[in-house]
């Protein structure tokens, strides 16, 4: 019998030291990575001085709580990427010891419905909660310091920045709140059902990629304390239509509307002074845009595929159009350079298949040999300098077998027509661009260069006053 028993009392050892190897086994795993098995799966991580970080978790299980210690090593990051395509889990717990959680830590966890941050966290990096079509809120501990939440919201401490809009709230419609000074990273990147968001005048910036991938926006209002706007903020919003952007010194940035495929109407206010690189590329249906003085330069690509653009007014302030801005604006058929401009760039005018006419400044003395590579419809080109002043350009040669403006006549000494009223040049009269811009010089709040108090001095008299503002006023309505 006691032979028995002590038969017994081995194999209940054997059986539970198996046990416990299969739920905290750890090894050496690929790119010098351990690797602890439990109950909820496998999970790959990382030893610092500081703890342990959990650099990847492969499961099938649903629910699963992130250990707070592996081998008696505190668990004390999310790495990046770290749960990427755990399409299995709904809900995760997080442990006390965590204070990091990495970028695109939980990105492509489509079933995930909702995460709670507990009261350690200090840092959450961009696009950590990127996560999927189930996805809806994100809840903070209250004793957390460095975090706060409300109606599933993400916010830091103060509230003043909005982190993350979980990507499938069921809201069409989000005011954000007027305590937000600044919108996030990625903030309401990939949120599948808002239709119009409303920014408040507290914000006074725009994080890079905030609003992309939201296929159900309609329209957006940039209000005019805005001074940053991120890079690709709207990318790839197939539904938004209307966009209208303010800002006091306020940057249109690098890809900022790319592959908004359906953007047709485009307001620029005065206190934007760029255009960036790429910032309307594959903007298919964009038709016209009136680019405001105070716009200095125009980036690289900036209008590429453009392809319903017909009109476009470039101001007096632009000083630098950058290569290939309107490559494949395929229904532009003509265009006024203003005379601020000294260069046209590497093959600016690119597959412009219907560019009739151009109209250039004799401030240009330099020009690439392709910048109007396949403008073949380009006929005229009304150059405002002198015959000699032409010839004297600098034409800059990148391929040998191009002909430079072969099928185009140039008319020489083109005298530039000037609509009486037309203070900012824009070729149309309206009380926003041309009467108040002469009413805030008369009381100085504006200062308006010579050619527009030209433009502007209605009856000739070489000063501004309120007469000149009633004249203009009268002829638009007229």
């Amino acid at each position: 019998m006691k032979r028995l028993i002590s038969a017994l009392l081995t194999l209940v050892m054997v059986l539970s030291v198996l046990a416990s190897a299969s739920v905290s086994a750890s090894a050496e795993g690929e790119e010098g990575n351990l690797t602890y098995i439990n109950g909820d799966g496998t999970w790959s991580y990382k030893v610092t001085d500081a703890g342990a970080i959990i650099t990847k978790f492969d499961s099938t299980k649903s629910n699963v709580k992130i250990p707070s210690t592996i081998d008696d090593i505190p668990v004390v990051e999310i790495g990046a990427k770290a749960f990427y395509g755990c399409e299995s889990l709904t809900s995760i717990t997080i442990s006390n010891n965590i204070t990091t959680i990495g970028e695109y830590a939980f990105m492509a966890c489509s079933n995930l419905l909702n995460i709670t941050i507990p009261e350690n966290v200090t840092t959450i990096a961009d696009g950590a909660f990127i996560v999927g079509e189930r996805f809806t809120g994100i809840y903070v501990s209250e004793n957390n310091k460095s975090f706060s939440s409300a109606v599933g919201v993400l916010y830091d401490k103060t509230g003043t920045k909005l982190i993350c809009y979980p990507s499938s709230k069921l809201n069409s419609k989000y005011i954000i709140p007027d305590y937000v000074r600044e919108i996030g990273d990625n903030a309401f990147a990939y949120c599948q059902n808002l239709t119009e968001i409303t920014i408040p005048d507290t914000v006074l910036t725009v994080g890079d990629g905030a609003f992309m991938h939201c296929p159900k926006l309609k329209n957006i209002v940039i209000p005019e304390n805005i001074s940053y706007i991120g890079e690709y903020a709207f990318l790839d919003c197939p539904s938004l239509t209307t966009a209208t952007i303010s800002g006091d010194g306020a940057y249109i940035s690098h890809g900022m509307f790319y592959d908004c495929t359906n953007l047709v109407d485009v307001t620029i206010n005065e206190g934007v002074i760029s255009i960036g690189d790429n910032a309307f590329s594959g903007c298919t249906s964009l038709t016209s845009l009136t680019i405001p003085y105070g716009v200095f330069d125009i980036g690289f690509l900036a209008f590429d595929g453009c392809s319903s653009l017909s009109k476009i007014i470039i101001p007096e302030s632009v000083i630098d159009i950058g290569f290939m801005a309107f490559y494949g604006c395929s229904r532009l058929t003509e265009i006024t350079i203003p005379d601020s401009i000294k260069e046209i760039k590497y093959r600016t005018f690119q597959n412009c298949s219907n560019l009739i006419s151009i109209t250039l400044p004799n401030s240009v003395k330099k020009m690439a040999e392709d910048s109007f590579v396949n403008c073949n419809s380009l006929k005229n080109v009304y150059y405002t300098g002198s015959e000699s002043e032409w010839n004297s350009i600098s034409v800059v040669s990148n391929n040998d077998d191009i002909e430079f403006l072969k099928n185009a006549t140039i008319q020489f000494n083109y005298e530039v027509p000037v609509l009486k009223g037309d203070t900012n040049g824009d070729g149309e009269l309206s009380l926003k661009n041309d009467v108040i811009p002469v009413l805030k010089n008369i009381i100085g709040n504006k200062v308006l260069t010579d050619k527009q108090i030209a433009r502007a001095d209605m009856n000739g008299d070489g000063v501004l006053t309120v007469t000149d503002a009633l004249m203009i006023g009268n002829k638009i309505i007229a």
